[in-house]
């Protein structure tokens, strides 16, 4: 009995003493994920999503390397795309996503995996995309029942309220007749630089004719913030009705009086 007593004691301290005993300290995390919790929507209607990942001051002090990182998204369950991506292209709405990164240790030996999951919303704002130019109905400035949209569509289309600048027909004649007749004193009449721009100017000008003649004596050009970058939509309305949409990125070489006039062409 005695013998069977102390067999059960030495069990019972042995098993406490396990219990007891505090876990083992996990290593520092060689690297951080950050979240990147919104997003906001580019010139072609996507927001791209990566993975951030920083050293931390452990994994700089171990020289670890990064090799690799991958997200895996997810809309209402579904994966969109691939999984394990380097990065995501992602359309308006809210994403759950999973990121990793692998490490390696320095020399080369030991690879690290480290995830981290997190929510992002895309928004898109007030801002058009291409998708959104594309909407457009673009009439006719010259042929009744061509028409085009009004301002207030072309707005909310476009996302936003746009800038406008009037300009004179009559103004605009008269700056492209100057244009003619400043390149026949420069370079001659009959040269080939004058003779390249004097038919479309000629065709311009004959244009603001008819405009006037139409009874048409401003052209409105309305200008929007495109999303991303430094993109612009440039829309022309003649009577209120949208007759011309452009794109511009940066600034543009071509004189206000011929864009204007030409987009009514």
């Amino acid at each position: 009995m005695p013998r069977i007593t102390a067999l059960l004691t030495a069990l019972v301290l042995s098993c406490g003493g396990l219990a007891l005993a505090a876990p083992a300290a996990s290593a520092p995390s060689p690297v951080t994920i950050s979240p990147v919790p919104r997003l906001k929507v580019g010139w072609d209607g996507r927001a791209t999503l990566r993975p951030v990942v920083h050293k931390t001051a452990a994994g700089k002090r171990a020289g670890v390397r990064v090799t690799d990182k991958r997200v895996t998204v997810r809309r209402a369950g579904t994966v969109v795309g691939k999984k394990n991506r380097s990065r995501a292209k992602l359309r308006p709405g809210t994403y759950r996503v999973r990121a990793k990164a692998t490490v390696v240790q320095r020399g080369g030996t030991a690879k690290r995996t480290v995830s981290r999951s997190f929510r992002t919303v895309v928004r898109q704002g007030s801002c058009p995309t291409k998708a959104d130019v594309r909407t457009l109905k673009v009439g006719d400035a010259l042929t009744p029942g061509v028409a085009g949209d009004v301002r207030a569509d072309v707005d909310r289309k476009l996302r936003q309220k746009g800038r406008s600048t009037r300009h004179s027909v009559a103004d605009l004649r008269e700056e492209l007749v100057l244009t003619l007749e400043q390149l026949a004193d420069e370079f001659g009449d009959d040269s080939d630089i004058y003779q390249a721009f004097a038919e479309l100017l000629q065709t311009l000008i004959d244009l603001t004719d008819r405009l006037l003649a139409e009874g048409v004596v401003t052209i409105e050009e309305r200008t929007y913030r495109g999303c991303g970058g430094k993109v612009r939509v440039v829309t022309t309305l003649v009577r209120g009705e949208l007759v011309d949409v452009s794109i511009e990125r940066g600034a543009t070489a071509a004189s206000r009086a011929q864009r204007v006039a030409t987009a009514v062409a």
